[in-house]
């Protein structure tokens, strides 16, 4: 018994002791400005460089609106891949954790949905494909609190193309129209920071 509880005791003090390589976090930032779930994986090759990937859920609905309608909306269905390469730096540099510089790119793909009402309240709908491609840079900072908990903050440059073509609407009575959503048609080079949350292992 003593035998087993001395081996216990070394892997428990081995396992804390050793720093964990891999990372899994979530990002409410994005949430909070665009409604797109972030979830990321981040595994640390060695010291100074490790591999973060994003999955990301797109759940964007904002308004939209033709020449006769009164109200409708746009929605998102769209999933796309965040791959961002890190150089963790200085010369105590100890991936997963500490400063970091790292360029990104983001890929998403999917559909824009619109339903709509016009004013003689007939309801009608149509959709697209679309796309929405990202990169640029951050520079950042991974704190592993306890050697478990995760809480990462990073900022930088962001350039966003968005592909949209025209939505058009159809009618039960046969007819259509464009649809209005230029709301959403928003990209250039902008400025990226945000907070992301998770665990160690």
């Amino acid at each position: 018994m003593k035998t087993y509880l001395l081996l216990v005791s070394l892997y428990l003090s081995f396992a804390f002791a050793t720093q964990a390589q891999n990372a899994i976090k979530w990002t409410p930032t994005t949430y909070l400005f665009s409604q797109t779930v972030t979830l990321t994986f981040e595994h640390a090759f060695n010291a100074q460089r490790s591999l973060n990937t994003g999955l990301n859920i797109w759940l964007l609905s904002v308004d939209a609106s033709t020449v006769t309608s009164e109200s409708g909306t746009a929605s998102f269905s769209m999933f796309g891949l965040a791959p961002e390469y890190r150089f963790y730096l200085g010369k105590n540099a100890n991936a997963p954790k500490g400063f970091y510089a790292a360029p990104y790119l983001n890929v998403n793909l999917g559909k824009l949905k619109v339903e709509i009402a016009n004013a003689q309240g007939q309801k009608g709908a149509g959709s697209v494909k679309t796309s929405v491609i990202a990169g640029g840079g951050i520079i950042g900072y991974q704190f592993l609190i306890s050697e478990v908990f995760v809480l990462d903050l990073f900022g930088g440059i962001n350039y966003t193309k968005f592909n949209l073509g025209k939505v058009r609407v159809s009618y039960p009575d046969g007819t259509s129209e464009d649809a209005n959503i230029a709301s959403i048609n928003i990209g250039g080079l902008l400025p990226r920071f945000g907070i992301s949350v998770g665990f160690a292992f």
